[in-house]
């Protein structure tokens, strides 16, 4: 499945984590690949995801710092635990 994606995206190519980005995702679709081909087309291109995978993966380091910042905020046991115990 990810070979199809890749050859329609050229440009972005295959990254890790693709994979398991789609498993998940062919798991919730019920394991219907034609409908999770679509749908990780769709996150890619209409929601702007492939900018997660761009070189650098400037975006998704973005994205896990708002992440950051919203875990501190709501549950702040879980950020300072993570802190304390991983350094993150």
């Amino acid at each position: 499945m990810l070979v199809a994606v890749i050859v329609k995206h050229r440009d972005i190519g295959y990254c890790q984590g693709m994979n398991f980005l789609v498993s998940v995702l062919l798991h919730m679709m019920n394991y219907d690949e034609g409908a999770t081909i679509m749908l990780f087309d769709y996150l890619l291109v209409s929601k702007d995801m492939q900018r997660i995978f761009e070189s650098g993966l400037e975006r998704l380091q973005e994205l896990t710092a708002m992440l950051d910042k919203l875990i501190e905020a709501f549950v702040p046991d879980v950020h300072y635990k993570f802190a304390e115990d991983f350094g993150v």
